[in-house]
This record gives C-alpha cells, sequence and structure tokens, in this order.
C-alpha cells in the first residue's frame, strides 16, 4: 500500500518572551516525536535510592560504574549500555534488572533479572557488563529474578533532571502503578533523554521510547495493538541509531503492530540531498520477510527547543516528516 506525504506542523511557537514548561510548549506545538530515541544495545537498571543526582552516573554505584556524566557505559564487547536508576520497591536486597541484544539488526530485547546484596551490586553490574551476549553472569549470593510476562513500562520521574519529568512523569506513574492489568510492569526510573516530551516511558521487551504518554492511551499505545498512536507518541526505537531510520521503523510499527515490533529490522539508509533521505527498513520473522517499509524522509521544519522555565531561546529540533511511504510484504 502506499500513502501520500505527510507533513507535520503546528501553532507557531509565540514570541519567545514568556516563561515556558519544556513538554507543555513541545506537545502544544502538535508535532510528531519520532526520530529522538536514544540507541542502545543494553539498559542496566539499577536500584537507587533516592535522591539522584542529576546525572543519574553521579548516583549510588553508577559512579564507580560508569565514573563520568557519560549517559551510556560501554562494555567489553563493544556494545553501549544506558545506567538507569530505579526507586527500589523495599529496602533489602539490591535489584538488578538488564535489557540487552546482540549488536546488529533492531530486534526485542533479552531480560535478566537479579536480587543482590548491596556489597555485591557493583560487582553484579561489572559482570553483566563483562559477560558480553554469549557470556553467563554467575555473582555469588546473586539471585535470578523470576521472569515477566508482557511489556514493562519504565516511566521517568528524574524531577532533579527537569521538572516537567518530576511532576508530569510522577503523576502518571502514580495513575498506572494501581491498574491491576498493569501489576508488577510500571516502574519509577532516571532520564531517558528528551524530557521535552514528558512524560516519557521506556517500554520492553520491544526497546522503543515514548512521548507525551497520556493514562488512557497506555494500553493501546504500549501494547499490542499500537497502530495510528504510534506515529503521535512513538519516538523511535533504542535499536536504531539514525533519526531517518527510526521513523521508517515506526510506521512499521504502525502499520504492523505486534509483529512488527517483535521481528528483526535491519535498515539501510541514503542520502538524497541536504535535510532528506531514502529510508528502507526490511522485517524478518521467524526467518522470513515480513514486510518491507521504503519512503523519504525530510526535516520539514525546526521548531523552538527551550530550557525548562526559561523563555524560550535559539535552541531549534527539527520536525521530521514522511513523503512516498510503500509498505510491501
Amino acid at each position: 500500500m502506499t500513502t501520500p506525504g505527510h507533513d507535520e506542523t503546528g501553532p507557531p511557537a509565540g514570541d519567545g518572551g514568556e516563561l515556558v514548561r519544556c513538554a507543555p510548549f513541545h506537545e502544544s506545538l502538535g508535532v510528531a516525536p519520532w526520530g529522538s530515541a536514544a540507541a542502545y544495545e543494553g539498559f542496566l537498571f539499577v536500584d537507587v535510592p533516592l535522591p539522584w543526582s542529576y546525572d543519574v552516573t553521579e548516583s549510588g554505584l553508577f559512579a564507580e560504574l560508569v565514573g563520568t556524566t557519560a549517559p551510556m557505559v560501554v562494555a567489553a564487547d563493544g556494545r553501549r549500555w544506558r545506567p538507569q536508576a530505579l526507586v527500589p520497591a523495599a529496602s533489602g536486597p539490591v535489584e538488578v534488572l538488564a535489557f540487552d541484544r546482540p549488536a546488529g539488526p533492531a530486534r526485542p530485547y533479552r531480560r535478566r533479572s537479579w536480587a543482590v546484596a548491596p556489597d555485591a551490586a557493583l560487582t553484579l553490574c561489572r559482570a553483566v557488563l563483562d559477560a558480553g551476549w554469549d557470556g553467563t553472569v554467575e555473582v555469588d549470593g546473586a539471585e535470578p529474578g523470576a521472569p515477566v510476562e508482557g511489556t514493562e513500562l519504565f516511566v521517568c520521574t528524574h524531577g532533579k533532571r527537569d521538572t516537567c519529568c518530576g511532576s508530569l512523569g510522577t503523576r502518571l506513574f502514580e495513575a498506572l502503578v494501581g491498574r491491576p492489568e498493569l501489576a508488577g510492569t510500571v516502574r519509577r526510573t532516571s532520564h531517558t533523554g528528551g524530557h521535552r516530551f514528558a512524560p516519557t516511558v521506556l517500554s520492553f521487551p520491544d526497546g522503543y521510547a515514548w512521548a507525551h504518554v497520556d493514562t488512557p492511551y497506555v494500553g493501546r499505545q504500549l501494547g499490542a495493538g499500537a497502530g495510528e498512536l504510534a506515529r503521535a507518541h512513538c519516538r523511535g526505537s533504542a535499536g536504531f541509531d539514525d533519526p531517518a531510520a527510526q521513523v521508517v521503523d515506526v510506521e512499521g510499527f504502525a502499520a504492523l503492530g505486534a509483529a512488527w515490533a517483535v521481528s528483526a529490522r535491519t535498515a539501510t539508509v541514503a542520502p538524497l540531498g541536504e535535510d532528506q533521505w531514502s529510508v528502507l527498513v526490511e522485517s524478518v520473522l521467524d526467518g522470513q520477510v515480513l514486510a518491507v517499509v521504503s519512503a523519504t524522509v525530510r526535516v520539514a521544519r525546526t521548531v523552538p527547543q527551550p530550557t525548562c522555565g526559561a523563555a524560550p531561546g535559539p535552541g531549534v529540533a527539527p520536525v521530521l516528516a514522511v513523503d512516498d511511504l510503500t509498505v510491501s510484504g
């Protein structure tokens, strides 16, 4: 099927003299968030008691594990891992939760978890990073956690990093955590990148990042029937470095739903000129081609990217649009 090109537009940004909160300001523009997800092969979630530092890698065991304020740590096998703090559910053992995938095509992330004594948590985290994709993780006293079925949601509530995440994210978490159908699958986490998209959510095992998540839509946005809502709320897959590839991947997700999200996807991106690219994403499921999605992606415009609590300044962010979208297979 082929759809006509569509351009993401929104209201003007204003005169720049009014103090704004970044997330409501961005949401008021009505532009799609796609192409803004950060890409990593692994995510390392660890219980770190509040309060968290502005850079969470300066908090708890992350300060020694990472050693800098960088948003990632490179493992022994070259894969990039994103450290994410969790608000501990209770005192006692530390929970360490790892989602990772091998280098290469975007695909669902493997889930492993452990409960470990606080004095052994750093050793366990280092063992996870050193083990690589094929290695095993064995640390004395580390007890493997029980598997979790379905999609897990990690809501950014990192108020020290950004007011919008601290307020809007916490409000979303409190609205979700009491819902029986989401029991045990919603956690509070640290900065996920892009606080102008608050409330922001990471979903696993699919590895998608979500923007301006609204409580009534959670079941459809982040579940098997994402459909059209993906275009409005999905920032992209952490499996793709290239924003243009993320955009076309979102189109595949919108068209194919759950089957697309659990497949292995490979992107080919070729420049067509300034701020324009030809993109093809092929999806393979159970050894067979599920679909091929192709499109032209371009920078349609830029929008202001204000510092939260300040007047809109010179910072801008690109808005990506899709033309000549084709889904085959």
